[in-house]
């Protein structure tokens, strides 16, 4: 995985234990999944919540830039917690009592984000008629 030697000692070495780059997303820091991030090669983040963007800040903390916020990561065992988060378009802080967390998504299937899921072709359906209705239903209520 290329984008290892791009990361911090103490980021590459949470990913590479599993070989991936790919981390679940908390939004309230429980172990409840919420969406993923994905750290790709030259700064370039893909996440449920759309593309973004990540640049080292130090040896133990990223920042994520992705749906309109910036997110200040600091790598813990396993993952990270997300110490500060702030709007991109006013840079007003966006605290939160409980701490968004990632954790390192070995094997999990990430889905895919929003805008994967608009360039996903969609399927061709017969046009809706209705002479599909059934009365049936209606009254059986």
């Amino acid at each position: 995985m290329q984008v290892l030697g791009h990361l911090p000692q103490k980021w590459a070495d949470v990913c590479a234990g599993v070989d991936s780059a790919t981390f679940a997303w908390s939004q309230d820091g429980s172990k409840a999944r919420n969406g993923w991030v994905d750290l790709q090669e030259a700064g370039r983040l893909l996440t449920s919540w759309g593309e973004g963007t990540w640049r080292v800040l130090s040896e133990d903390v990223l920042e994520m830039n992705f749906a309109a916020v910036r997110h200040v990561c600091a790598v813990c065992e396993g993952g990270f917690v997300v110490e500060e988060r702030h709007s991109l378009r006013t840079g007003r802080s966006l605290a939160r009592s409980a701490k968004p967390r990632g954790w390192i998504a070995a094997g999990e299937s990430r889905g895919e984000s929003r805008g994967e899921a608009r360039k996903r072709p969609r399927e061709e359906k017969e046009p809706f008629s209705q002479r599909d209705l059934q009365l049936e239903a209606f009254l059986s209520g």
